[in-house]
């Protein structure tokens, strides 16, 4: 018998995870950043690429600097304007374990020029997973979706040169480490 075969394991999906932000801006501000067909779409505005799916309604690709050989496929599920913007998500090649996902965003409008973006990011894995292995997941994607909500906040009050700069100061720390850099 292996060792590990009496862990626990968890299934493939879905699996559900959820963050919010209130920001300063009023919904109808904020939503042009999260829409991929809107030319304020926050992912442009930060240099990326967003393209149309040739051949696809409603479909797009992403390309991001920071992950050049990466592409995303991306297909909008929800669209009510300034209320709820949702898609379906896989990237080619896989990061981690996750197969597909679907980010459901949803805005609800405070009042005096303030809003709370909330998001639903719904994972399905390659397979069942051991405890453990759930447990590293889940931490890198509730920290992203965290990250995601704290990004649009920034840009939505301060502007897209100051995403780049909060991901120059995330991402620049990482050239410090000896092992990243091998």
């Amino acid at each position: 018998m292996l060792p590990f075969s009496n862990k626990k394991s968890v299934p493939a999906g879905p699996h559900a995870f959820h963050a919010e932000t209130e920001i300063e801006r009023s919904a109808n501000e904020v939503y042009p950043l999260l829409d991929f067909a809107d030319p304020r779409n926050a992912k442009r505005q930060l240099g990326d690429t967003v393209r149309p799916a040739s051949g696809k309604p409603r479909s797009f690709e992403l390309e991001m600097g920071i992950l050049p050989d990466a592409i995303f496929r991306l297909k909008v599920t929800r669209e009510l304007p300034n209320r709820e913007y949702g898609f379906d998500c896989a990237s080619e090649p896989l990061f981690g374990r996750v197969v597909r996902s679907n980010e459901h965003y949803s805005l609800e409008d405070l009042g005096e020029g303030r809003c709370r973006l909330s998001l639903t990011n719904t994972v399905h894995f390659d397979g069942r997973l051991h405890e453990q292995e759930f447990a590293m997941e889940a931490m890198m994607l509730d920290f992203s979706g965290r990250s995601a909500l704290a990004k649009f906040k920034l840009h939505a009050e301060q502007g897209a040169e100051a995403v780049k700069e909060y991901e120059r100061a995330q991402f620049g720390a990482l050239d410090d480490l000896d092992w990243v850099n091998d």
